[in-house]
């Protein structure tokens, strides 16, 4: 779909305003940034556990945003919140003397608890009840830059599972293993290197639904299917008949936090097309032209986020919604105000500029929940990463595309040169446009650049 002059001009005139403006209203909209909590005086070789609000495990995997800072600025009340009206926040409940045992404190099934590193090498230990056949998910969220380690043992002792960072973006630890031995299961925390400080810790029991996701489905324009991988090995299958060119659109939509890999096979189930992240954040899209008539399946499967040796990670599971559709939606999307390459743009100046309280304040969702954030400290310790991308060039042209799926997601493609391009995702949660990813990309689909529309930025 080609792009408007209207729409280039409208990006551009708000790139120019942020250029004069210096991001500074961007930055006011912040407050300043929100600064860190003091972090927990711990004696060397001792844990400190205080035992903070129960909440229920989590229907999806990703990390829960726990309330320890002030309230985010207005611009990023979408982070880590659900598209649907937020629920009201629990009431605080006064501190309680954690519960000791034999080799740590006890953890309650779903209670959050908070715990500390004093010193390099000092090891947090904690024991957890639960039985043979049992799932358990145990997360270690780090706060004020903590970055945390996190060790799963049986009550002998013998290692059932580790992990270091929840994926290649965010620092906290989150294991799920399936426990063999019933008993009180060991659990280490420790820093990752010299890492000192606090951290939260949750345990929970988690009980597989029965494997009722897969199903033959039919094909249409508006067909729609939830599912949930709720094991890390979990895979749904859901088969189709499709007819000989008949283009094809498939959309998996994880909540937010959980990330899908698909594969699309044949009628002889050969493996026909994969993908990860080619939709909004850690979302799935394919397009593919069936070749012949036939029944086809399509396989959800968690994705890999991370590797430990041979181990494969896959603890970002949890609900998801597969959109199948035999025509391909067009790309189209209404920036009549300009938000979305305003929000775009004042993000990629954050970005050039290291401005951590500009990036914060327009992380959307998805950001939030794959970096950790909590607040502006967090953006501070990653800024590096951030940084990562090389950000060359000047900004020649913007180009809005729509969503396939929602009105409510856009992307926002920025050319630096004739062959370098920058991938913004964006979300609309109650009215603010939030960024949830951001890349380096090829030209953008249907519109490649020697197209000869471009506008000087």
């Amino acid at each position: 779909m080609r792009h408007s002059a209207r729409l280039i001009a409208q990006a551009c005139s708000a790139f120019a305003l942020i250029a004069l403006a210096g991001i500074a209203s961007a930055s006011a909209a912040c407050g300043g940034g929100d600064e860190q909590q003091a972090q927990a005086e711990a004696p060397a070789g001792q844990s400190q556990a205080v035992e903070e609000q129960a909440a229920p495990a989590a229907a999806e995997p990703a990390p829960q945003q726990q309330q320890a800072e002030p309230a985010a600025p207005a611009a990023q009340e979408q982070g880590g919140q659900t598209a649907d009206e937020p629920e009201p926040a629990p009431q605080q409940e006064e501190a309680q003397e954690p519960i000791v045992v034999a080799g740590g404190v006890l953890l309650e099934d779903g209670a959050t608890v908070r715990g500390a590193i004093g010193a390099a090498g000092e090891t947090a230990d904690f024991r957890f009840e639960a039985e043979a056949g049992d799932w358990v998910r145990i997360e270690a969220d780090g706060k004020n830059g903590m970055d945390t380690i996190a060790v799963l043992a049986d009550p002998a002792g013998e290692p059932i599972a580790s992990n270091d960072d929840l994926s290649r973006t965010n620092r906290d630890s989150l294991i799920y293993a399936e426990i063999a031995t019933a008993g009180l299961q060991i659990i280490q925390i420790s820093g990752y290197g010299a890492a000192v400080g606090v951290f939260d810790i949750t345990a929970s029991r988690h009980v597989p639904t029965a494997d009722n996701d897969s199903a033959v489905v039919a094909v249409d324009s508006a067909f729609e299917i939830t599912g949930v991988l709720d094991t890390p090995d979990d895979v749904d299958v859901f088969e189709f008949d499709g007819q000989a060119d008949q283009e094809l659109f498939i959309y998996v939509d994880g909540a937010p936090g959980v990330d899908v890999y698909i594969q699309l096979f044949d009628a002889d189930r050969s493996i026909v097309a994969t993908d990860d992240d080619s939709g909004h954040g850690l979302d799935a899209e394919l397009r593919y032209a069936l070749p012949e008539a036939g029944r086809y399946a399509l396989e959800v499967w968690p994705a890999v986020t991370s590797v430990a040796g041979d181990l494969l990670q896959r603890p970002l599971i949890g609900a998801y919604t597969v959109h199948l559709r035999a025509d391909v939606p067009p790309r189209a999307f209404d920036d009549e105000t300009g938000e979305v390459a305003a929000a775009g743009i004042s993000f990629l100046t954050a970005l050039r500029g290291s401005d951590t309280a500009t990036i914060y304040s327009l992380a959307g969702q998805e950001a939030v929940r794959a970096w950790g954030w909590e607040g502006k400290a967090d953006v501070d310790r990653d800024l590096d990463k951030l940084k990562s991308i090389p950000l060359i060039g000047q900004d020649l042209q913007t180009v809005v595309l729509g969503s396939e799926v929602s009105d409510d997601r856009a992307k926002l493609y920025i050319q630096f040169t004739d062959d370098d391009w920058f991938r913004i995702e964006l979300s609309r949660l109650r009215g603010q446009w939030g960024v949830d990813a951001w890349s380096h990309s090829p030209a953008p689909p249907e519109l490649p650049p020697e197209d000869g529309e471009s506008t000087e930025g």
